[in-house]
């Protein structure tokens, strides 16, 4: 796996820098995974540290174009990535008996 072309801009404020790459590659696409392990590596961080957003492929060729945010830290990704989720609605199951 090799990177082509790289954008980077730095975000002071959210502690990430959003980075734009084409990687080309040999056989399947890599998985989120893989591309995390190299983003580490290469950027030196820790794999908690890094989102993948978009993987772009292209038909009939071994490239894709990448979106990702490296966080400077785990605990700067996980409070700007945050996921609330709502409470699910409990049903009774005595409430309302089956209408015949």
């Amino acid at each position: 796996m090799e990177v082509t072309k790289e954008n980077k801009k730095e975000n002071m404020l959210l502690h990430r820098t959003e980075l734009q790459l084409e990687v080309s590659y040999e056989g399947a696409t890599p998985s989120n995974a893989e591309l995390k392990k190299m983003l580490a590596q290469k950027y030196k961080v820790d794999e908690n540290a890094i989102s993948i957003q978009h993987i772009y492929n292209e038909f009939g060729t071994r490239k894709s174009e990448l979106h990702a945010f490296v966080y400077t830290d785990a605990v700067s990704k996980d409070k700007v990535e945050k996921i609330n989720k709502k409470p699910k609605k409990q049903k009774d199951a005595k409430a309302a008996p089956a209408k015949k």
